[in-house]
């Protein structure tokens, strides 16, 4: 058996493990740093192009409800899943049709699988272990990890995933939903317009938000992607 088809039979066990939960523990027993990252990447990147592929798909919806509008208004089933997505993405009007294709859209595998890095130090986090939370995202309600390090006075929690995939789709919709990436959103409407292409160094900058370190974790996100050459994953 080939080193080629030994890889890609260990990346279908990795992506089988994933889709039913978290990281396996095979990943935690890799010595290469090397290694280590490339199979982070290998784990993330089928998840992030069948997240986008959901994206895609409901955006498809919106622009042929509006392109027959006439015939769809009166369709209880599509009003049904237009109110959805309006819920979904936090959309005033349930006929905006500009709002819907500007927040439905892909977010480009660079900038996602660096942030994942980052938020959660390569997977290695306790969120991760026990959340299978690698966007660190928070939650006031009843279950949660409780950080060990959190304010005096502070009630958040780290909110908890069934899998990988669950905290990804989370991630995906809050960049696509949430007022604090409007930014996100505004640069890659930018881009589009231009006719340009959509990658993480094309708009990392929106991400300024995203943590109270604001220029400095720019630059970290960055970084990451240009050290790693994540730019690959968005050709």
């Amino acid at each position: 058996m080939n080193n080629k088809l030994v890889r890609i039979l260990a990346l279908l066990f990795i992506a089988i493990s994933v889709s039913a939960g978290g990281l396996p523990d095979s990943y935690y027993k890799i010595k290469s740093i090397k290694k280590q990252k490339e199979v982070f990447f290998d784990i993330l990147t089928p998840l992030i192009k069948k997240q986008n592929m959901v994206i895609l798909k409901d955006r498809g919806f919106v622009k042929r409800f509006f392109n027959h509008y006439q015939t769809m208004k009166n369709n209880n089933r599509e009003i049904s899943r237009l109110k959805l997505l309006q819920k979904q993405y936090k959309i005033n009007n349930l006929y905006d049709k500009e709002t819907y294709l500007h927040k439905i859209n892909t977010v480009p595998t660079s900038i996602i699988i660096a942030q994942a890095a980052l938020e959660s130090g390569w997977g290695k986090s306790r969120f991760v272990k026990e959340g299978n939370n690698i966007f660190g995202h928070w939650t006031y309600g009843k279950k949660g990890l409780i950080p060990k390090r959190r304010s005096k006075g502070a009630k958040h929690k780290i909110r908890i995933f069934n899998s990988l995939a669950s905290s990804l789709e989370a991630y995906m919709n809050n960049i696509n939903s949430n007022v604090a990436y409007k930014k996100v959103r505004a640069l890659r409407a930018k881009l589009l317009e231009k006719g340009k292409k959509v990658d993480g160094l094309g708009i990392y900058k929106g991400y300024i938000n995203y943590s109270e370190l604001k220029g400095e974790y720019l630059r970290r996100l960055k970084n990451m992607i240009t050290l790693n050459n994540l730019l690959k994953y968005d050709k």
